[in-house]
């Protein structure tokens, strides 16, 4: 993997950003970004650009909802196209194999007394 300059300022913008801001999808974003970068460190150039925020990719995928079909007032991008849409803001084109992350993060693992029983929350992550 190729590293440079633009590869490091990308990296810590990208770090920096998510350490400013707690909103799940920013984290969300911000984490797909950086797997994106270490897997395709040749977009570096495009996602050091000052003017780009996650914040901005945010909400180009609030703008893309509003313009998406519609059931009753509700809207939905996946989380697939989220990033290619974030990805399109920020300026990259070419295709990419999405990283495998999990849409929430992975439960704490507790040791629990109760006879065997699972939680179904917890083993989908949600709990």
């Amino acid at each position: 993997m190729k590293k440079d300059a633009f590869y490091d300022r990308a990296m810590d913008r990208i770090r920096d950003e998510m350490a400013s801001n707690s909103s799940h999808a920013i984290q969300y974003i911000g984490e797909q970004l950086t797997q994106y970068l270490m897997r395709y460190p040749e977009i570096a150039e495009e996602l050091a650009n000052e003017k780009r925020t996650l914040a901005g990719g945010l909400e180009e995928i609030r703008k893309a909802a509003m313009k998406a079909p519609r059931v009753g007032n509700m809207a939905m991008i996946d989380p697939e196209q989220g990033m290619q849409i974030v990805l399109a803001y920020y300026g990259v084109m070419m295709e990419m194999t999405p990283p495998d992350l999990p849409l929430r993060p992975a439960a704490k693992q507790e040791q629990k007394q109760d006879g065997g029983a699972l939680d179904l929350d917890a083993l989908l992550g949600w709990g």
